[in-house]
């Protein structure tokens, strides 16, 4: 496959009525397994998702990831989850 058809799948999944829409604040949740493809994607094209969990990229996966609630940049999963930590517990308070 190529990447175009992967994210036009990825897409699709995310939006498909077997699982309901994938938009705005929507409570669709993306899998964890998702996540290998998401960055597979995100090497050819910027993706913006709105995770409303901590999604596992690998304890050794490096990537480059802008927290959009701070502007943040992290390049693995050590320096992602105190920041995710920080908005998904503000998140559970509202």
């Amino acid at each position: 496959l190529s990447v175009s058809s992967l994210a036009s799948s990825l897409a699709h999944f995310m939006t498909s009525s077997r699982v309901g829409p994938c938009s705005g604040r929507s409570s669709f949740k993306v899998p964890d397994n998702c996540a290998k493809w998401i960055l597979k994607i995100a090497e050819s094209k910027n993706l913006t998702i709105n995770l409303r969990h901590l999604m596992d990229f690998g304890k050794d996966t490096k990537f480059t990831i802008v927290v959009g609630n701070s502007g943040e940049i992290v390049h693995s999963m050590k320096e992602l989850i105190p920041v995710a930590s920080e908005y998904l517990n503000k998140m559970k308070q509202e």
